[in-house]
This record gives structure tokens, sequence and C-alpha cells, in this order.
């Protein structure tokens, strides 16, 4: 691999791959034109071995060990100038992360996945301006993300998925999310509560609720939404189906959107509405 001169893309699917890669990265030929770095795992390199590669725009980073050894802490803040596509993921790794240093590095970056626990969440000046597309699973974070994400200039896709947040109430506040399109809840055991504020969201299109199966109701504010198109409701207890249905104390609020879908909310649990 050494010696291919016009490697562009690589990927490794297999979790045991990657021995190596470390020195692989510092010895190629195409360390230039590498473009996709796909599957590495932290344990076997450091980020001065990355920040190497002044064409790469795709990174999938496999969190195992020491992810401060990997950060290595270069003295001074190198980024990664044509980045636009990270993510991070950690199987089975229930220690929090400092994700912060990382996504400094970052500041071109137009899609990011997020899949492992993290210690904070990084502030708005401290994320891309030019983000257009979050995914957010199981950072078990205890302050409501709405506050910072709400304020991402460009964000026009977020998924907020799998005990990422692990409260009971998100507030999307006034004049919030104004270029949002899509946005996906995803088993997100604690809610209770969301709240929509007058003007927020005002550009919603695509709404999918998962298995949130403590949430009591949909917002108020899904009223004033006139983009509001398509709702997925999948895996919901049956009481907040019928809160949308016809006659239901919701239906108010859903009866603009034209394509309203119910999966598998036939049932009902006994965790919910507590």
């Amino acid at each position: 691999m050494c010696k291919l001169e016009q490697l562009r893309h690589l990927y490794f699917l297999n979790h045991s791959t990657g021995v190596g890669i470390g020195e692989f990265l510092r010895s190629t030929k195409s360390r230039n034109l590498l473009q996709t770095l796909v599957g590495i795992h932290s344990k076997h390199l450091v980020l001065s071995d990355l920040l190497q590669l002044k064409n790469l725009k795709k990174l999938a980073i496999d969190v195992d060990g020491n992810f401060d050894s990997f950060l290595h802490n270069p003295q001074t803040l190198i980024t990664f100038t044509r980045l636009l596509s990270l993510r991070v993921i950690a199987y089975g790794n229930n220690v929090k992360i400092d994700i912060v240093p990382l996504i400094l590095r970052c500041p071109q970056i137009y899609k990011l996945t997020l899949r492992l626990p993290i210690v904070r969440l990084p502030q708005v000046n401290q994320i891309s301006p030019n983000l257009i597309k979050l995914t957010l699973c199981f950072l078990r974070l205890q302050d409501d993300p709405m506050p910072t994400l709400e304020k991402l200039p460009k964000l026009r896709v977020l998924v907020i998925g799998s005990d990422s947040f692990m409260g009971d109430e998100m507030v999307c506040s006034r004049g919030g999310f104004d270029r949002l399109e899509s946005l996906e809840l995803i088993v997100l055991r604690g809610l209770k509560e969301w709240k929509v504020e007058e003007s927020a969201l005002s550009r919603l299109g695509h709404l999918r609720i998962l298995g949130c199966r403590g949430l009591r109701r949909v917002p108020d504010g899904l009223r004033s939404i006139s983009t509001l198109h398509d709702m997925l409701i999948r895996q919901m207890p049956k009481k907040f189906k019928k809160r949308m249905e016809e006659g239901g104390e919701d239906f108010d609020k859903v009866n603009h959107v034209t394509s309203r879908v119910f999966i598998e909310c036939n049932e009902d649990y006994a965790s919910d509405y507590r």
C-alpha cells in the first residue's frame, strides 16, 4: 500500500484492522493525495500523523485506547484545512472524552457525526460555521444541547439519538434553528417535555420521533410551523399517537402536516407518562 502513488480513498472495514496505520501515513507515497480515510483506530496513531494529510476531506476515527494520547497536544493549533466530513465513534467505550480539541482543528467541516460519550458539547464559536448536517448518538449529555445547536448558522439536518441527552426537557427557543429542515429525536429515554417557542424551527419540513417513550406530547409550537409537511412517529406509546389523531388533544397542532405516518405505535409501556 505504501507504494501506491495515486491512492485517494482508503477504508478499513474490519475492527481488527489498523495496526501500523501511523507508520503507513508517514511513509506512503500518496500522502499528499489522500482524500478519504475511514475506519482508523486512535490507539494506532497520533493526531500529527493525520495533520500531514493536506488534502484530506473525509475522516472517520474509531476511538479505542487513550484519546488524549491520540491528540498528542501539538504546540500550535494546526488544523485540517480541507476536511469536510468528520465521524468519531466508539464501540463499547463508556469513558467520556473531550471532543473539543479535535473539533477546533476542523474549521471547515459541513458534516459531523459523534457516536460516543463526551465530556462537553463544543460551544458555537468552537464549531465550524459551515456545518450543515449533525448526527449525535450516545453522548450522554446532562444539559439541554438545544441552546447551543440552535445557533449554528447553516445547520439543516439534525439527529439527536440514543441517549445523547439524558435530561427530561428540551427547549427550542424563539428564533432558533432558522435554517433547520430535518429533525430526528431518537431513543431519548428521559425526555418528557419538548418545547418549541415562537418562530423557532421556522423552516422545518421533516420531523421524526422514534422511541422517545417518555415524551408526553408534541410541542404547541408545531402548529405555527407552516413548512412542516412530513412527520414519522415510530415506536411511541399508543396514547402519544391518539393525541395527534382527529379528536385528540394535539390534533390541532399537526392537522396542517400533509403526511403523518405512525409505525409500531399500538402499545403502551409501563414507564410511559410517569
